[in-house]
């Protein structure tokens, strides 16, 4: 790989450049954005015995501590420039497995620089969010297991340390975010599927490690305060209820907390009348978003409604968990605001965007089903399993556990390397056997 980025030093320096710059013009005001997440995760960086740690992993406000500590009141500065910086390193890996994969250079750049101006991307890159974070650990881990079977000729000298290496990145994610926990899963069973022995003689070692460091972060909250402990219905709470309410099935929750302040505040009847609809794009219905945040959070994350949910309705609550899951791939993405991309002519910021949003919906979707049928007859079975599996795991979870699909933009940032890397190789392939012919003509 080295060889290849040495060879190659000018286009990649351009790329680099290119696409760090293009990330830095979006956000040209030296500041990252902030959700009402994000004011956990600098709370537990300034604080790592903050209570809010009972719901918010250690990594990324590990990385808020380091940028504070180097840049003082600029760490937000410091966090952008690290978090672009990392998206452009990541693009790289993308132009390194597309010439892998005998793509021609020219055509390279171009899916490459696709990628790296995605504007979802983009716009989470200048986040204060562990999502991106995320983003960048999982798609390492995906890109050198690949390597790691496809090129079997480092399975002799390097291979125990690359193994390790994936144990340790998943270790990493599972305190990034609690998502995570088992996305090792998706890689060991790859292995397993494509008989690589040597990989899967290293199953306890990159078990062990993924969980080494969930339960070393869980003993020392616990070694300062036993209340910080994680319960495992502290995250689920919250989206267990919501799905539960928006599938009306709130009269099995009879005589929780959540139902008895629904029956006291006289909304029982609207309550009942929530009802999913399927659709391509499986919008959020209106009077939802109002009628939950009319109650307190004591309520909404009500553990009792949840465990009785569970109890009473599982089939009829996870049904309606995953009838979410094809709107992961069909929602349209997120782009920098009005702000970005100053002196950018209206026109290409109107092509720019529009260009992206016709990606995503409605062709990612069609782009993935055909990509995947394309890779396994092409017998990239490497790249096939890990990337389907990686993709079904988080497609999945997600949709399990997030409340309403109006927050899949931001959590399929997890994916978007993968996905469109997956997405777009096909399209490479095909424009190079097209220009080819033009050659010959």
């Amino acid at each position: 790989m080295l060889n290849f980025y040495y060879k190659n030093y000018k286009i990649c320096f351009i790329l680099f450049i290119l696409i760090f710059s293009f990330g830095f013009w979006s956000k040209p005001i030296s500041s990252v954005n902030k959700s009402p997440d994000s004011n956990d995760y600098i709370s537990l960086a300034r604080d790592f015995n903050d209570p809010i740690s009972r719901f918010r992993p250690i990594f990324f406000p590990i990385i808020l501590r380091i940028c504070m500590i180097f840049g003082d009141e600029n760490w937000p500065y410091f966090l952008l420039l690290f978090q672009l910086f990392s998206h452009s390193l990541v693009t790289l890996i993308c132009f390194y497995l597309f010439n892998i994969y005998r793509l021609s250079q020219l055509i390279s750049v171009i899916l490459t620089l696709i990628i790296g101006f995605n504007p979802n991307i983009i716009y989470y890159s200048t986040y204060v969010l562990a999502d991106f974070t995320l983003s960048i650990l999982t798609t390492l881990v995906w890109f050198i297991s690949i390597v790691l079977i496809k090129n079997k000729k480092l399975e002799k000298n390097i291979f125990p340390k690359k193994t390790l290496f994936i144990g340790l990145l998943c270790g990493i994610l599972s305190i990034t975010k609690p998502t995570a926990i088992f996305l090792f899963l998706p890689i060991l069973f790859s292995f397993v599927v494509l008989k690589q022995k040597k990989i899967m003689s290293s199953f306890i070692i990159i078990s062990l490690l993924n969980f080494l460091f969930l339960f070393t972060w869980e003993a020392y909250k616990g070694s300062k305060d036993s209340n910080l402990n994680f319960e495992s219905m502290d995250h689920l709470s919250y989206s267990i209820n919501m799905t539960s309410l928006r599938a009306g099935l709130i009269d099995y929750g009879v005589g929780t907390p959540f139902y008895n302040e629904i029956i006291k505040k006289n909304q029982i009847d609207e309550a009942r009348a929530f009802n999913i609809k399927m659709s391509y794009t499986m919008d959020t219905q209106p009077r939802f978003m109002g009628f939950k945040q009319s109650f307190d959070k004591k309520y909404t994350y009500d553990k009792y409604f949840s465990k009785r949910i569970l109890e009473n309705a599982p089939y009829s609550f996870f049904l309606a968990s995953i009838s979410n899951w094809h709107s992961f791939f069909t929602k349209r993405c997120f782009g920098p605001g009005p702000t970005s991309f100053l002196g950018m002519p209206s026109i290409i910021r109107v092509l720019y965007f529009k260009f992206y949003s016709y990606l995503y919906r409605p062709f990612l979707l069609i782009l993935l089903s055909f990509s995947f049928i394309f890779i396994l007859k092409q017998k990239n079975y490497e790249l096939f399993f890990i990337s389907f599996l990686i993709l079904l795991y988080v497609s999945l979870i997600i949709a399990i556990l997030t409340p309403h699909g109006g927050e899949f933009p931001r959590y399929r940032v997890w994916v978007e390397y993968i996905m469109w890397f997956c997405a777009l190789l096909p399209i490479g392939i095909i424009s190079d056997r097209i220009l080819i012919k033009f050659k010959r003509v």
